[in-house]
């Protein structure tokens, strides 16, 4: 019996902690066709420090029976995303979230598809002609006037979520530069996943 665990613990193989979160990745990865993250948010729409958790997982956000949108079908939830974006000039004056709208309009973007800094103007109108902008924008009228009790943070961040399912690669490096301390290697995980792609969905 000693010798059998002697042997068994001879050749024990160790996998390296870091080396098992990759794993883990790469097949959310291959089961989903592309990676999709969910990283935290600052007040300026930047992209902080996340972990493994902090990826978005399969499934559909909490309006997503309302829209027919899923995160697992970037594509087809964009074209619905798209048709909410009613207001390429500006929401009317008297809207009552207009203020809000132009406030969280402003501190994101689609910057990797068109280089445009925000989503809206300081009047409230479109800064952008793209699809992945009609879909940002689209929900964020429609959660503005559907869920008018959910924090700007809270809104902005699930905008945010549609961004990074739009442009995975671009999120995770942006997410590697962010990182200051932490236990995923991002830039590592980004090499493993050559096929990651630039943008889905097209503008």
């Amino acid at each position: 019996m000693k010798k059998e665990e002697k042997h068994s613990k001879k050749n024990r193989i160790t996998i390296p902690l870091n080396h098992i979160i990759i794993i883990i990745v790469i097949a959310i990865f291959m089961s989903n066709g592309f990676l999709t993250f969910k990283l935290h948010q600052k007040m300026t729409g930047e992209v902080s420090a996340a972990t493994v958790d902090d990826i978005i997982p399969s499934g559909i956000p909490f309006y997503g029976k309302e829209l027919g949108v899923s995160y697992d079908d970037v594509i087809a939830s964009l074209d619905i995303l798209a048709e909410l974006d009613n207001y390429p000039d500006g929401p009317d004056e008297n809207v009552v979230w207009l203020d809000r709208y132009i406030s969280i309009g402003m501190r994101t973007s689609c910057e990797y598809c068109c280089s445009a800094e925000t989503l809206v103007f300081d009047d409230g109108k479109a800064a952008c002609g793209c699809k992945h902008s009609w879909g940002m924008r689209g929900l964020l009228a429609w959660l503005l006037e559907h869920y008018p009790e959910k924090s700007d943070d809270e809104i902005l961040t699930e905008v945010n979520k549609w961004k990074a399912l739009f442009f995975p690669k671009q999120t995770l490096q942006k997410a590697a530069k962010a990182q200051e301390a932490g236990d995923v290697d991002y830039e590592k995980i980004l090499n493993e996943m050559k096929d990651v792609p630039d943008m889905v969905g097209g503008c």
